[in-house]
């Protein structure tokens, strides 16, 4: 295994991990954006009151996204494991 297919393995990594965490923090930022819109609009400032929403939003969002990023994982871990096998040889 050469130093290119090291990095490209690492690149594809990453974007994995990227792809499977944008989901969640773009809805909890949504979120977050209109509880706070609507408590500046209401003049509400309890702090605690927007846990609850961003909570069940971010559960909801990884509910979603789990059989996607669990089957990216499992094809990644398998190319992987797969060179590991051979470089171990």
């Amino acid at each position: 295994m050469n130093p290119a297919e090291l990095l490209d393995l690492t690149r594809e990594g990453l974007l994995i991990v990227a792809l499977i965490v944008i989901a969640p923090l773009g809805a909890a930022f949504a979120v977050s954006l209109a509880v706070g819109l609507m408590g500046r609009l209401t003049r509400v400032t309890e702090p605690g009151l927007g846990q609850l929403p961003r909570l069940i939003v971010v559960g909801a969002t990884l509910i979603a996204v789990a059989p996607s990023a669990a089957e990216r994982l499992c094809q990644f871990s398998g190319r992987i494991l797969g060179l590991i096998a051979i470089v171990g040889r």
